[in-house]
């Protein structure tokens, strides 16, 4: 007997439905389901109908009445046709499927008869609802927000400060439009702590999009340490600088409201307010109670002060830490009494005036109500761009993307899949289709063949493209845009070719939503960076997304100059280092987060062998372009305790062979009857070539098939983008690295 059972809104009360006997329900599950996060459709997509039973309309209310605008159902007491409701398909207590519901309409028969016509959905089609348009921006980031300093920079990178400086969140170095060439980071000239770029873990990233959508992420290969070292520079574009609310308007100008006296001689704070005629505080930095300035940020500040006093005189006072120091002395009245300058204040010093009475005299400073003219006034009126102490907003310097391109992106570049838990579907398990398939259980299916209907085996040659191209987006910053240009394609872009298959036809396309993150020269110098600026210098307005790899500290660059809290430089010769190898100087080894074999634009050992494409995605495209792929095309009897049971992962036994299930369609959970399956058939070990590289030795020669002595073949050579040196003047051949060669040692 089918069961559909059905929850409230609140999830907190269960119903079953009452269904017509015998209805038939057919099921379809496919894998490109749990391949492909941003389809908009789940495994199950069927229409059918339920009585209008009284039961059934107390759980809908009285939705078959047109008229009826408060309709008394189960679900929170008002029917909310916008909304889906969790459902469960069970066969005789054996549940089938998980999902949801949507209630499309109500038909009347026979004047007196309704049906309600309902659509079930199967799980995998809430990940991509429930994460809906929202941007990364949109995400609930303020945890991640952190004081600019020193100590949490260093924190950053030895992960020693409490969360995000734990991990999630490393400083880096990019450029975003300083534009830096030649002698860079000196003495005179540090490089500004807002300058730096903030790099996020891109699984704190994912993590958040699934919790905030209501799902539990389990995953092996997203625990890995290899991505765990994976970052999102955040950079939304526009200025250079780090975005802060602190970056706002922290000028100020108050005045004194009316004459002030004393007749002490060490001084007294004079009574500056802002609610004086031409007073201003845009980013309350002025606090009329205490009557002084205080510092939101890191900066020199520029200032002019007033100060009419009689029998006595005026000071500046800067304090810091609790320590007052007089920055400026105005004359006694009768002069003008006007004072300008600037000040180097760190976060939360102040600025105020100071009145001190001669000996034995009363003093008395103007006011006259105003934050200008011949009164006592203290105008800070601009402060430079701030060095430190200030609050990085996470989400001002989010890029512009929405969260399921991220998640959608991260399933392209990793050829991951999404498995809904059986038991609890907001627990979804993401791992590599590779790691996956691998996982899966044998079954031996081949007494479920239903001989009275065609088996058909083919070949894969007419479902085969003539062209396979895996990319990233386009970069925007002049280094991509120049290679987009001269070589009419996207840097780290991987193009497969079937030139052997007359009967393949069309491209096949797989682009992510992520710009590369090249890494070059800065010019004149040795540091290595992203470069994310135009051809003019400045920084790319409008920037995609990038992921790099953390590659730690590295001390094989020149020592810099980092500016410090107070001002003054501090040299370092540790210099963080983001890229899109694993490695500071990537080799044949290393991971690379291009798709293709592309030369690295900085010193290196080797282009990396292990790319996206190589390492994730070549095992399924070779299982589908080797002469020895086949199709199977069958009916079978299913049970309900094998869809049950059923994974993608399975590898399927029959007749001899191992298949894994691409498609199960027109399953009847109320009867068995023959459904439609169509299998792949699995090929372990197919690899591109015969020779694989996996090292290089000390005088640049590219070694295969982890030997120290084993140099390839010409054919797997050149075919993974290396260079071939033929045999001369009695020498071996050689497969050799391309471009200036750092021996894997240095």
């Amino acid at each position: 007997m089918l069961r559909l059972r059905l929850w409230n809104f609140a999830e907190s009360a269960q119903y079953d439905v009452d269904l017509y006997e015998n209805a038939p329900i057919n099921l379809n599950y496919r894998f490109t389901d749990v391949s492909q996060v941003n389809k908009s459709k789940g495994s199950f997509s069927q229409t059918f109908r339920v009585p209008a039973t009284k039961s059934n309309l107390d759980f809908f209310g009285g939705i078959i009445n047109p008229d009826v605008r408060e309709r008394n159902g189960l679900l929170n007491t008002t029917w909310n046709v916008k909304k889906k409701v969790r459902a469960e398909l069970a066969y005789k207590t054996i549940p089938i499927m998980d999902g949801s519901v949507q209630l499309k309409r109500v038909v009347r028969q026979k004047k007196q008869y309704y049906d309600l016509e309902l659509v079930f959905f199967g799980e995998s089609v809430d990940i991509a609802q429930s994460i809906g348009q929202k941007k990364l921006s949109d995400l609930t980031l303020t945890s991640v927000d952190h004081d600019v300093n020193v100590g949490n920079i260093v924190s950053s990178w030895f992960e020693t400060g409490s969360f995000p400086l734990d991990g999630d969140v490393k400083y880096g170095i990019m450029d975003k439009g300083s534009n830096w060439s030649g002698e860079i980071w000196t003495a005179t000239d540090p490089i500004k702590q807002a300058e730096l770029t903030p790099y996020l873990r891109a699984y704190y990233i994912l993590e958040r999009i699934f919790t905030e959508a209501g799902f539990t992420i389990s995953s092996t290969f997203l625990n890995t340490d290899a991505f765990q070292d994976i970052y999102m520079p955040l950079f939304s574009g526009g200025p250079d600088l780090l975005k802060s609310d602190d970056f706002g308007d922290n000028s100020a100008r108050a005045g004194l409201a009316s004459d002030q006296t004393t007749t002490s001689t060490t001084g007294v704070t004079i009574d500056l307010v802002e609610t004086v005629d031409g007073g201003s505080d845009p980013s309350n930095n002025f606090n009329n109670s205490t009557h002084k300035y205080t510092a939101a940020v890191t900066a020199e500040h520029l200032f002019n002060v007033s100060a009419f006093v009689t029998n006595g005189s005026a000071q500046i006072i800067h304090t810091t830490s609790g320590v007052e120091t007089v920055i400026g002395t105005l004359p006694p009245g009768g002069s003008e009494p006007f004072v300008s300058g600037s000040v180097f204040m760190e976060s939360g010093s102040t600025l105020h005036l100071k009145m001190i009475a001669n000996a034995a005299s009363t003093a008395t400073a103007s006011g006259t109500d105003q934050a200008y003219g011949l009164g006592t006034y203290l105008n800070v009126t601009f402060v430079n761009d701030p060095i430190s102490g200030f609050t990085m907003d996470t989400a001002l310097n989010m890029p512009d993307f929405k969260q399921i391109d991220f998640v959608s992106s991260l399933q392209k570049m990793f050829n991951l899949v999404f498995i809904p838990d059986a038991l609890d579907p907001s627990t979804i398990k993401i791992e590599p289709f590779q790691d996956f398939v691998a996982s899966g259980t044998k079954k031996d299916w081949t007494s479920k063949l239903d001989f009275t209907s065609d088996i058909v085996i083919e070949p894969t040659a007419d479902i085969q493209f003539s062209k396979y191209k895996f990319t990233h987006a386009e970069g925007g910053d002049f280094l991509n845009d120049a290679i987009q240009r001269g070589l009419d394609r996207v840097y780290g872009e991987m193009e497969i070719l079937d030139l052997e298959n007359d009967f393949s036809q069309g491209d096949y396309l797989t682009q992510d939503g992520f710009a590369p993150h090249t890494m070059s020269l800065i010019p004149d110098n040795s540091y290595q960076v992203h470069r994310c600026i135009q051809a003019n210098g400045a920084g790319v307005a409008k920037p995609k997304p990038r992921l790099a790899y953390w590659n730690g500290l590295s001390s094989q660059y020149p020592s810099y100059q980092l500016r410090q809290d107070n001002g003054t430089p501090g040299s370092s010769s540790l210099f963080p280092v983001f890229s899109n190898y694993s490695d500071v100087i990537p080799t044949v080894s290393s991971l690379d987060l291009n798709y293709g074999f592309e030369f690295p634009m900085i010193p290196s050992a080797g282009h990396p062998f292990n790319t996206l494409y190589q390492t994730y995605w070549a095992g399924l495209v070779n299982e589908l372009y080797s002469s020895d792929a086949r199709l199977l095309t069958c009916k079978m009897l299913l049970t309900s305790q094998d869809i049950q049971d059923f994974q993608f992962s399975d590898q399927i036994y029959i007749e001899g062979t191992y298949y894994r299930v691409l498609e199960i369609t027109g399953f009847d959970a109320t009867r068995v009857a023959p459904c439609s399956v169509k299998l792949i058939k699995i090929l372990t070990n197919i690899a591109d070539c015969d020779d694989t590289p996996t090292g290089v030795d000390s005088s640049g020669n590219v070694t295969f098939n982890n030997s120290a002595t084993d140099f390839g073949s010409k054919e797997c050579c050149e075919k993974y983008g290396y260079i071939f040196k033929p045999d001369k003047a009695g020498g071996n051949p050689r497969c050799t690295t391309a471009g200036a060669f750092i021996p894997p040692s240095s």
